[in-house]
């Protein structure tokens, strides 16, 4: 069975005077956290096959980090598109983006369409009367998804299984 795994940009940087949000940069605390999440897919053995994340720069560095956490040196990659993606469009990136090969697919990508989405993809399995773990979806937040089809351009709320959500704190 296929992974999906949504990921939050880490804690990033305020804009400097005349900077454009997409170049702020991860703080130090970011940093720490993207790789603590990644060193915790590593030890469960949920290393991603491939990382797709959206050209600002807090995403890619937050998708850097990760992979070092991994103990992996590919390169995500970048989708400009997936900046301003609402969660549809996040869903038609992966489809026309993700490696027919990958068995593990992680996006880096921002809120609020990325906890809608997870949100979204979890309320479908998350037994009735209990909180949906997606709600508070702050910076390094990744919550992981079984896919059930063979194809990612397949992927629909009909299609995933909730796994888990992995917070860095959680990741001690």
């Amino acid at each position: 069975m296929r992974r999906l795994t949504l990921m939050r940009h880490a804690e990033a940087a305020a804009a400097a005077s005349g900077q454009q949000d997409r170049d702020r940069p991860l703080t130090e605390a970011g940093a720490a956290d993207a790789r603590k999440i990644g060193e915790c897919l590593a030890r469960d053995r949920e290393t991603p096959d491939q990382l797709l994340c959206s050209d600002a720069r807090r995403a890619r560095e937050t998708a850097e980090m990760l992979l070092a956490g991994c103990g992996v040196s590919g390169q995500p990659t970048v989708l400009p598109d997936l900046y301003n993606a609402d969660p549809e469009g996040v869903l038609l990136l992966i489809g026309e983006n993700a490696d027919d090969n990958a068995e593990h697919v992680l996006v880096v990508g921002h809120n609020p369409t990325i906890g809608a989405l997870a949100y979204g993809f979890a309320a479908r399995t998350v037994p009735e009367g209990e909180q949906n773990p997606a709600v508070d979806y702050a910076p390094a937040t990744a919550t992981q998804f079984a896919i059930a089809n063979r194809e990612w351009s397949e992927v629909r709320p009909l299609t995933v299984q909730f796994n888990r959500v992995l917070r860095p704190a959680d990741c001690q």
